[in-house]
């Protein structure tokens, strides 16, 4: 099947992404990236972690010492949120907020199954949840989509609402949540009811709407004009029409024309990545 280009720059090359392999790398609120490794695990309790913060291409690292696993960073405020995706006991803390000195300074639960994070401008932690968060008896994460403050209070958790009000599919596994420059919130998840709905979540004016994606096996999205991109596990990047849901296959390539294969994507916004070895791609997909 013939697929349309996306052109990507070379944006920056990270030593660190072929020294070690990442835990979690993603974008902080600013187009700043947040890349968190093992360095050092004894097979025991503490853990050693280190941040490696890339922002305004100025490039910092920070240590972080755990007593259990870690999954999820994310910048809040002037700090890094780190989370374990897991509860080993009920109600057990598994978020945690360091300072960049690495002295912890709060910790709560957020619920069982964290599949993914992202923290918005008003530094709300949103959460996405896999089956076994939404199907888990601590039922913090039973509506498959819930919002923290900072301080670890829920402040949203009615996406059961649309469920049972407007029709919405329930989430049965949420794979990616993006929040885009206005500030909306967008999913993309499995249910057992539709073809991998698409969720915005409007906050301005705290309404919502949804497409079916018919688009399996995504981990990421990104949001375009009139167009959002599901990246798929297998290096896909399908584009969805918001206006006609019309499907369109992208490959990938960077600016001397050769064809891309990544090892993986990560984006946020508008804002795609492509990271190949130990250099990071990238490319602005606003104008789709």
């Amino acid at each position: 099947m013939n697929t349309d280009k996306l052109i990507f720059n070379k944006y920056y090359e990270i030593t660190e992404l072929s020294k070690y392999e990442p835990i979690s790398v993603d974008l902080g609120l600013k187009d700043d990236i947040l890349i968190l490794y093992l360095h050092e695990n004894t097979n025991g309790n503490p853990i050693l972690y280190k941040i490696v913060h890339l922002d305004n291409g100025e490039k910092r690292s920070y240590e972080v010492v755990a007593n259990k696993e870690l999954h999820f960073l994310q910048l809040i405020e002037d700090n890094y949120l780190l989370i374990c995706g897991y509860l080993t006991h009920d109600q057990e803390n598994n978020a945690f907020i360091y300072d960049k000195k690495g002295n912890l300074l709060k910790e709560f639960c957020v619920g069982n199954g964290v599949n993914t994070c992202k923290v918005d401008q008003d530094h709300h932690i949103w959460i996405g949840y896999s089956d076994e968060g939404i199907f888990h008896e601590s039922e913090i994460g039973s509506k498959g989509i819930v919002c923290f403050d900072k301080n670890g209070a829920i402040i949203y958790d009615a996406f059961d609402m649309l469920v049972e009000q407007r029709n919405f599919p329930p989430i049965d596994h949420c794979h990616a949540v993006n929040i885009s420059d206005s500030n909306d919130v967008w999913l993309y998840y499995y249910s057992a009811d539709a073809k991998y709905p698409i969720v915005q979540l409007k906050k301005n004016s705290n309404t919502a709407c949804w497409w079916e994606s018919n688009v399996s096996r995504g981990e990421n999205l990104v949001v375009g004009h009139n167009m959002v991109f599901v990246l798929t596990n297998e290096g896909d990047i399908v584009g969805i029409s918001l206006e006609n849901k019309q499907h369109k296959e992208y490959t990938a390539y960077d600016t001397q024309g050769n064809k891309f294969t990544f090892d993986y994507y990560f984006g946020r916004g508008s804002i795609l990545y492509g990271v190949s070895k130990n250099i990071i791609y990238k490319l602005d997909l606003e104008k789709f």
